[in-house]
């Protein structure tokens, strides 16, 4: 079975470098490789282990992950579950320096996570607490406010 998994993988990543890949186009090479005479346990195995990628490299992303000539680019996954706003929205905070690559893949991984067809900033805006450890930088990302060590409320303006 991993040889023909392996294949299937193959396959799929061929057809994707080849051209733009949409969810029609996923239906259609899954009903090819039916034809062909995969089966769907082996068809799910392979698509498991393509969409479980962003996570492995999430777990093996080293922690001085940044340069100037990088570019992350959203999964199709990904691209599905976040609105376009939303989308735009991450860009904007990680281009002006105020998301870190390693916070948005924090924040990405997050919102894969959740259990809802599609994420808006309002949703971003709700993980920012629950992803981020810089409690004054989500403070200030959301325009909540920030709870001292004396439970005392500081507005931030």
């Amino acid at each position: 079975m991993k040889n023909r998994v392996r294949k299937i993988l193959s396959y799929v990543a061929e057809r994707v470098l080849t051209a733009p890949v949409s969810a029609q186009d996923v239906e259609g090479i899954v009903s090819e490789l039916i034809e062909d005479g995969y089966s769907l346990q082996e068809i799910n195995a392979a698509f498991s282990l393509i969409f479980s990628l962003p996570e492995f490299l999430l777990v093996n992303l080293p922690e001085s992950f940044s340069s100037t000539n990088a570019m992350r680019v959203l999964s199709w996954a990904e691209r599905n579950k976040l609105e376009i706003d939303a989308q735009g929205y991450l860009w904007q905070l990680l281009n002006n320096d105020l998301l870190t690559p390693r916070e948005l893949e924090d924040l990405l991984h997050s919102v894969m996570e959740l259990e809802t067809d599609s994420v808006t900033v309002a949703e971003l805006m709700w993980l920012f607490p629950r992803v981020l450890s810089d409690r004054m930088k989500s403070s200030l990302l959301t325009g909540r406010t920030l709870s001292s060590h004396k439970d005392k409320d500081v507005q931030i303006h």
